[in-house]
């Protein structure tokens, strides 16, 4: 078993400007943490390429390893549009995933308001969802990654809910005796 966190853990510090992301990697280290699991959050590696480049370095450096890059997505846009633009940020996404030299990465699928969540609702979006999180792992499949998707908010948090959204993915993959 390897022993190490989310940069997540230290987001206050971070927000705070008491640490920077090369920081928390360093402090990982130095607690014994073998491994770092990295959440954008409060900056951006998509246009930072020179820092997820710097991320890797110093994991390198310290000796730890990248475990997992975990992002923030909504899919459910009010466009086909802006659907697509999303599906295009997160590939974009798993193109830092790529870069950083992870082969886990997680992210979210949607969120809606309190009022938007029945069941009802979450079947009328779940074929855009599945198309989604199939889309985005097909393009992560080139580099070895594997996508997982993230279960934050009441929409796709509970386990009936996560596994609908890879029924179809699954039946798929099921082939006649």
């Amino acid at each position: 078993m390897k022993l190490g966190i989310s940069s997540y853990s230290l987001q206050g510090a971070i927000n705070l400007k008491e640490m920077t992301i090369l920081d928390v990697v360093q402090w990982v280290a130095d607690q014994g943490g073998e491994h770092v699991e990295i959440v954008p959050m409060g900056f951006s590696l998509v246009d930072d390429l020179s820092l997820a480049d710097a991320i890797r370095q110093k994991a390198e450096e310290v000796g730890i390893d990248i475990s997992n890059y975990a992002i923030g997505a909504n899919i459910l846009t009010s466009s086909l549009e802006d659907y697509e633009k999303e599906i295009e940020r997160v590939k974009k996404e798993v193109d830092v995933a790529h870069r950083l030299g992870v082969k886990l990465m997680r992210h979210d699928v949607a969120w809606k308001s309190p009022n938007e969540i029945s069941i009802r609702d979450f079947e009328l979006d779940l074929p855009k969802m599945a198309d989604a999180c199939r889309r985005i792992a097909d393009y992560a499949a080139q580099y070895g990654i594997v996508t997982s998707v993230e279960n934050h908010g009441y929409y796709g948090q509970a386990s009936d809910r996560v596994q609908r959204l890879f029924m179809p993915s699954i039946r798929k993959t099921l082939r006649p005796r």
